[in-house]
């Protein structure tokens, strides 16, 4: 059973703040130390950021989950909550998204390929035209993910190509659908055995989707070969979701796992994403906006508030990081 929640919050406001552009810099940050690792980041106009104190956090109980802290969604001066979840929450929350609502896999999938896409042209300088990209896909969902983004990517004029964790006739349903779009759009896919050997030498920039949150014990070949040349290539790694390698709820690194510039973690953080341990391989997290309806979480006992408010991603300061309850 989930054990209690981590929290972070942010205030997701600003005048001049746009969908997918809003990126705050964060300054004059001071650690917090609180029961439920609260912080408040307020935001203002001028996109800059100060951490100026815990924010208020109600401990309860929940029927779908007992154990899990709960903590209202806004407080008082309208900050927006921003808990941290289990591995096993993130799993009921996509469940009751598909079974329940009926929002599919595949809009899911697109939503955090979009997303995925554009962080990548925000770390590239606003510019992806030209540019080497190299997606590293597994075969599940987050896989899927970086297919996504590679369409974007090529759609906004990047050289994308996609190395696969597995054979071909492995990546089955939504993902298959994904790569098979890709195969008619003519962007390259190479199987580990295919891909050439400077595949990654040149990039300028290597995205993460081979596992995600389901990693389930340290990574296995031919995907810990990918997370080894990853990690020694010299471009920037950006982590889809979870670093692959890297346990969704302890923080634990297995050996080997993904070195991130950034991650890029989807619709809630993974509480060991927050871990300090985890933070030499996330690197900078931010938290991208898959459209999960409030109500899905308050079937959990989670109270979010509008924390896309302002933006489809929105930063996790380092500062704003610590041990889950």
């Amino acid at each position: 059973m989930p054990s209690r929640l981590a929290l972070v919050m942010i205030l997701v406001i600003g005048e001049d703040a746009g969908i997918l552009g809003g990126y705050h810099p964060v300054r004059k940050l001071r650690r917090m130390g609180t029961a439920c690792l609260a912080a408040t980041i307020r935001v203002g106009s001028n996109r800059d950021a100060e951490l100026v104190g815990p924010g208020p956090c109600r401990r309860g109980t929940s029927d779908a989950w007992p154990q899990a802290g709960r903590c209202e969604g806004v407080s008082e001066d309208n900050v927006s909550v921003i808990p941290a979840v289990t591995v096993a929450q993130m799993r009921e929350v996509d469940r009751i998204m598909v079974d329940e609502l009926h929002i599919e896999l595949l809009q899911m999938m697109e939503n955090a390929g979009r997303c995925l896409a554009a962080h990548t042209r925000r770390w590239l300088s606003g510019q992806v035209a030209g540019r080497q990209v190299v997606v590293l896909a597994g075969r599940g969902g987050n896989g899927g993910g970086g297919l996504v983004a590679a369409r974007r990517l090529t759609i906004w004029g990047a050289s994308a190509a996609v190395v696969l964790g597995h054979s071909r006739s492995e990546v089955r349903g939504v993902p298959a659908h994904q790569l098979e779009i890709l195969g008619r759009m003519g962007v390259p896919v190479w199987t580990p055995e295919q891909s050439p050997p400077d595949a990654l030498a040149h990039a300028d920039a290597i995205l993460d989707a081979l596992i995600g949150y389901s990693l389930q014990g340290p990574p296995r070949e031919p995907i810990a070969s990918l997370i080894r040349a990853a990690n020694r290539a010299h471009a920037p790694v950006i982590a889809l979701d979870v670093p692959s390698g890297l346990d969704g709820d302890s923080g634990r690194a297995f050996d080997p796992t993904i070195t991130a510039a950034t991650t890029l973690t989807l619709a809630l953080p993974k509480a060991g994403l927050l871990r300090p341990a985890a933070r030499q391989w996330v690197g900078d997290l931010y938290l991208a906006d898959i459209s999960v309806p409030a109500q899905v979480y308050q079937r959990l006992g989670i109270e979010t508030g509008p924390v896309f408010a302002a933006s489809d991603i929105v930063p996790v300061p380092a500062d704003a990081r610590g041990e889950p309850a």
